[in-house]
């Protein structure tokens, strides 16, 4: 059997990926930590690329779209929160 060791849509979408495969609770950590410190976002992504196989059930439940744009939408609140942030410190 082949093991895919590398999970490239997990990379990418990590915290909505996290989600959508049951795992809500580290889906919005991570979307939170992304929103709030971009430059971990390398960091969760590429722990999200490499054990998204081994830590999710992908491929023996349905995907939660639902979950993975609940995710997607609070990691979105926490980005302009941080921008919001960054601009009123620096002005």
């Amino acid at each position: 059997m082949i093991t895919k060791k590398f999970n490239l849509t997990a990379f990418i979408f990590n915290a909505a990926y996290y989600a959508g495969y049951s795992e809500f609770g580290k889906g919005i950590k991570m979307a939170i930590v992304c929103g709030l410190c971009p430059f971990l976002w390398q960091i969760i992504a590429l722990y999200a690329g490499f054990k998204a196989n081994s830590e999710l059930p992908v491929g023996d439940i349905i995907f939660s779209w639902l979950d993975a744009i609940v995710v997607t939408l609070i990691f979105l609140s926490f980005v302009v929160i941080f921008h919001i942030l960054i601009q009123f410190i620096w002005s």
